[in-house]
């Protein structure tokens, strides 16, 4: 159960970094030191209709700025933490993106200048690439296909009953051999650090046209605050 867990969450990691905000879960850049907390629900069928659920947070933070290149670039981290019959699973993301690329309509994970990943807490730090992405390219990805813009409603939160402007879309992407769908219905609102009160994402993968596994994350808005640091400090 433990290894389904990890390979899930590593799917999972993989779909919400892969797309790093700039859509998927951040469509603006707050000052450097902001973070987001987020409550995550997981839930998933696997290959052989095993059902796994788990709860944890994910966690937004920029911890950083330098100019690369001639560019102003942000250290964008991301943190998740899920908990599944008393097993703990950390993941820890880090990536350098150019402020100009950090924005809705913009893909964060495609035009970054280097990123890191740490997959467990006892692992080490490795250097991001396309083997060890996790579900980064899902949160943040650029444009959704077929997007649509959903009809404001009244969010309670913890910033406070919120009018939410709402879009529903969804991103594709290859990661080790797979095929990855996540689809979004995404509530946002100014006030929270990079644009996202709620969301709710789908995910369907397969491998040579078999299914491997499908779920839900669900993530609530938990708490905002300034002076974030980085988990992954001497990773530059």
């Amino acid at each position: 159960m433990r290894h389904v867990l990890t390979t899930l969450l590593f799917t999972v990691f993989t779909l919400i970094t892969h797309n790093a905000f700039a859509d998927g879960l951040l469509y603006q850049l707050p000052k450097d030191g902001a973070y987001v907390l987020y409550d995550l629900k997981f839930e998933a069928t696997t290959r052989g209709d095993q059902k796994i659920t788990a709860e944890g947070t994910f966690k937004i933070s920029s911890v950083g700025t330098v100019t690369e290149k001639g560019k102003k670039c942000r250290w964008i981290e991301f943190k998740m933490t899920m908990t599944m019959n008393g097993n703990d699973r950390v993941t820890i993301g880090k990536l350098l993106v150019p402020e100009e690329n950090l924005k809705a309509g913009r893909n964060a994970f495609d035009n970054k200048m280097r990123g890191w990943v740490k997959l467990r807490a006892d692992a080490d730090v490795k250097e991001l690439d396309d083997t060890n992405s996790g579900p980064m390219p899902a949160f943040v990805c650029g444009l959704l296909k077929d997007a649509k813009k959903l009809t404001p409603v009244i969010v309670e939160s913890k910033l406070g009953k919120l009018k939410c402007a709402g879009v529903s879309g969804y991103t594709e992407y290859q990661e080790r051999g797979r095929n990855s769908k996540a689809t979004y219905k995404t509530r946002r609102h100014k006030k929270a650090p990079f644009g996202v009160v709620s969301s709710v994402l789908t995910f369907e993968t397969e491998r040579n046209g078999q299914f491997q596994e499908q779920g839900k994350m669900t993530f609530t808005l938990k708490e905002v605050g300034k002076n974030a640091k980085s988990e992954l400090s001497d990773a530059k």
